[in-house]
């Protein structure tokens, strides 16, 4: 008896047990999100979706775990949904039932899985039978693949860095739906930004990605600075950003489609974007595409984070050189995402070597070779010198529509810096010399804002509506500016200098997408935009020029990007209207690529530039451009240009790119000030610089690129070249190269995962030395300065508690403390004689910063 009861309670045991973990789940007019959260929450599950096939749809129905996803199909079948479940990737499918088959093509485009933002340039790689491909998404995040081009059984990874990568088949498609791939931001999230573009058609972008990481110079992380690593780009010290040869102010830098006309804070040493705050940059330095106003140098495309589409989270962070910190977060029940974030400079606060930062930016005491002259002091003294830098960007992403969504961003950023000092100089009457006060002024800064609408109003045509405005405006003031007279033996002087700079720019523009044929995709639009520039200088030569300048420019454009088996397609044309002047211009643009093999390619393509807005800047003085307009009397630049290149991928993760350019530049700006010296003729002209003038740069670059997974990286890039210019009345009509111009140009990366969390980091630069002007006018003086070197590296240390991550690190500018001679100029020095001072004439070498150790602190939660 006692037996037959025990087996009846093994048996209703047995019951109970089995039926436990069968919960049951009831549904009553959920949102279809919260019921795809609950199930991702609750299994392995993950789901693919777009976010305007279930918007503003609830369903109810009830449901045990083994019958969940049945019954979620079943309840969204009737809102025209339907429901495909991979058990063995465990992955979920959603799509609408009135797609049409599209078996020819696999489409769809790639998000952010937390906010539903777009990710520009995200990768997709594919292997078959021994051979590889890959693509990756457009500035939209959209894909398209031709059947052709697909693996028959391997899938198709999708990886974007700082997200889990995921995996597809071909037969994922096979409803025919646009796929909608949501990738999972990792656990330790990076804080590199994706940098691409035409440099590296490289089909594993990640290496392009981590080579372009972002430098830890003077604290903070700087991507402007980590474009260096690249062989096309020339930043030797603070200052400028020359791009194959190019002058300043043809380097174009936009921030969610507004140009930013200054993109540096403190005379080149930190970039004007907290780095936190942006998600992609697409750096464009060969061949621009059409639908991007493309100036002559190159274009750096920045576009800003959205927000945070399920919690607020935020960053904070410390340096030897500013306090930074943001938030992002969603809005109105998660359909839509918020970003702000903030820096403040510290350079004023006497850490580390500020003091020398403060000085060399603001030209006082520069170290220079005056420190081994014999029985002579500066002709400065006294000096005080005080500086502030901040920024501000918030951005919204807000979806309006089932195929639509509004975005809006703003940017203010502004520096000032201030310098108080005694310079010898000499007396207006017969007495000696004297110590005398004087001081510079300036202060400059950059806001913009944008508004952009995208929508997909019918068929496979996307468009995209967007309208800013951008404002720039400084003023210099300088009691001791040195000048230099015409002619050879001419001794400088110092008088003051002044000017004064507002530019004004509102842009509207429209762009249509839509792929055509297997896997290409059509892109046409125009963009109108108003002008507005004021200029003032008052210079010792002419006591004052006052302009002011408004201008219309309307562009239209038509760019093609096409891929079929071994060959590829990119270009177009973009036209010019420009009303200052009545110019109108055409800039063809074309690139064309055929692949050897799996791993070998080969291209070659074209490109005509123009450029209607114009920047100056002053030799030698480290400050903030000031810019000019093309007028009737003085035409657009203009520049043709010619690239080759050849790529190998011998085995992976490894890349080799061999690349050729040459670029020819007409009427390209020149302040008179700078080559005042080199008149072979009077000069007539009223305006405060040189218009006629002529460039051409030519070069050749190589670029090795390796990594083992994510722990061991190394990069080598090497460029030999030149860039001249030519004016008829500068040294005598004859071709002579420009202060940059660096003939060979060194640069070596490397990054390694000592252990878990713990990462080391270095860069080795070698060129050969730039320019010296002064030898155009004096024989005795060396055509170059000396050889630059200099060695920097770091070294961060990651823990992570929960959802904390907490960051550490330490880098060196300048290992060794190498002097290298950045450029060599007139100077005056003062020596005493009878008791009183007197004013000597040198020439010396002024160098780059010496050793800068510098620090950061950086929390996510």
């Amino acid at each position: 008896m006692r037996l037959k009861i025990l087996t009846c309670l093994l048996f209703c045991l047995g019951i109970v047990s089995e039926a436990w973990p069968q919960e049951k789940h009831t549904f009553h007019e959920l949102p279809v999100r919260d019921v795809i959260h609950f199930i991702e929450s609750q299994s392995p599950y993950r789901f693919l979706f777009r976010d305007a096939l279930i918007a503003g749809k609830t369903v109810s129905f009830s449901a045990d775990d083994d019958t969940l996803l049945n019954k979620l199909a079943s309840a969204l079948e009737p809102k025209g949904i339907g429901l495909r479940a991979d058990e063995h990737r465990a992955m979920v499918f959603l799509y609408s039932l009135g797609d049409e088959a599209q078996a020819q093509v696999l489409s769809g485009v790639v998000v952010d899985g937390s906010s539903g933002n777009p990710l520009p340039y995200a990768t997709l790689i594919w292997s078959d039978n021994g051979t590889s491909g890959g693509t990756t998404t457009d500035r939209s995040g959209r894909f398209r693949i031709s059947a052709d081009a697909l693996p028959d059984e391997s899938g198709i990874t999708i990886s974007y860095l700082g997200y889990q990568s995921i995996t597809l088949q071909p037969s994922d498609a096979e409803h025919g739906q646009y796929l909608h791939i949501r990738l999972i931001p990792s656990a330790l999230p990076g804080t590199e930004v994706v940098v691409t573009g035409n440099m590296v058609h490289s089909p594993d972008t990640l290496w392009v990605h981590k080579a372009a990481s972002p430098a830890q110079a003077f604290g903070g992380e700087h991507t402007m600075r980590a474009l260096a690593y690249l062989p096309s780009v020339h930043i030797a010290g603070p200052g400028p950003v020359h791009v194959r040869g190019s002058t300043p102010d043809a380097f174009d830098v936009q921030l969610d489609g507004m140009t930013v006309y200054n993109h540096q804070h403190f005379f080149g040493m930190f970039d004007a974007f907290h780095n936190e705050s942006l998600q992609s940059v697409g750096f464009y330095p060969g061949v621009t595409p059409a639908y991007m106003s493309g100036p002559p140098g190159a274009t750096l495309a920045y576009r800003s984070r959205s927000g945070s589409g399920d919690r607020v989270s935020g960053t904070a962070g410390l340096s030897n050189t500013m306090v930074r910190g943001g938030l992002k977060g969603p809005l109105l029940s998660n359909r839509s995402g918020w970003m702000v974030s903030g820096r403040y400079s510290l350079l004023d606060a006497g850490i580390f070597n500020n003091s020398e930062l403060l000085n060399w930016g603001l030209d006082a005491g520069r170290p220079s070779s005056a420190e081994n002259r014999m029985n002579a002091s500066p002709a400065v003294r006294n000096m005080n010198t005080e500086a502030v830098f901040y920024d501000i960007h918030a951005s919204v992403l807000f979806p309006t529509g089932p195929e639509s969504s509004l975005r809006f961003s703003a940017y203010s950023g502004g520096n000032r810096a201030l310098l108080r000092a005694e310079r010898l100089q000499p007396a207006e009457d017969d007495r000696p010399p004297a110590f005398r006060p004087v001081e510079t002024h300036h202060s400059w800064g950059n806001h913009s804002a944008s508004l952009r609408y995208l929508q997909r109003p019918l068929g496979s045509w996307f468009l995209s509506h967007t309208a800013g405005m951008s404002l720039f405006d400084s003023e210099y003031r300088k009691d001791d500016f040195r000048y230099q007279r015409a002619g050879v033996g001419s001794r400088p002087f110092f008088r003051p200098f002044g000017n004064r700079n507002r530019l004004l720019n509102i842009r509207a523009s429209q762009t249509a997408d839509r792929p055509v044929f297997d896997s290409g995709w059509l892109t046409i639009g125009h963009t109108v935009q108003q002008f507005r520039v004021e200029y003032e200088e008052e210079n010792a030569f002419q006591p004052m020029f006052v302009r002011t300048t408004l201008g219309w420019q309307w562009d239209h454009f038509v760019h093609l990007k096409y891929r079929t088996g071994h060959f590829r397609f990119s270009g177009g044309f973009r036209t010019h209207y420009y009303s200052n002047g009545k110019w109108f211009r055409l800039s063809p643009r074309a690139e064309f690529g055929y692949s050897l093999s799996s791993n070998t390619e080969i291209s070659a393509g074209y490109s005509r530039n123009y450029q209607f807005l114009h920047s100056l800047s002053l030799t030698n003085y480290v400050m903030a451009d000031f810019w000019v307009m093309s007028g009737k009397q003085q035409p657009p630049s203009s520049q043709d240009q010619f690239t080759a290149r050849f790529q190998l991928r011998p085995q992976h993760g490894h890349l080799l790119q061999i690349e050729g350019f040459y670029r020819f530049m007409h009427y390209m700006r020149l302040p008179k000030i700078n080559a005042r010296q080199l008149l072979s003729e009077p000069d007539l002209e009223s305006n405060p610089w040189f218009s006629n003038n002529r460039m051409r740069a030519r070069g050749i670059e190589f670029l090795y690129m390796f990594t083992s997974s994510s722990e061991h990286r190394v990069s080598a890039s090497y460029t030999l070249s030149s860039v001249e210019t030519r004016n008829e009345r500068l040294n005598r009509g004859a071709w002579y190269p420009l202060e940059w111009d660096r003939r060979h140009q060194l640069s070596l990366n490397g990054e390694v995962l000592l252990f878990s969390g713990f990462r080391l980091q270095s860069s080795w630069t070698l060129a050969s030395g730039n320019f010296n002007q002064l030898s155009l006018s004096d024989m005795n003086e060396p055509d170059r300065n000396g050889l630059y070197h200099r060695l920097d590296a770091g070294a961060a240390y990651t823990y992570q508690a929960g959802r904390t991550v907490i960051t550490l690190s330490f880098y060196i500018f300048n290992v060794y403390d190498r002097k290298n001679t950045l450029y060599r100029a007139p100077q005056s020095a003062a020596v005493r004689r009878n008791g009183n001072f007197g004013l000597i004439a040198t020439v010396e070498d002024f160098y780059d910063l010496g050793l800068i150790p510098s620090f950061d602190l950086r929390f996510r939660f």
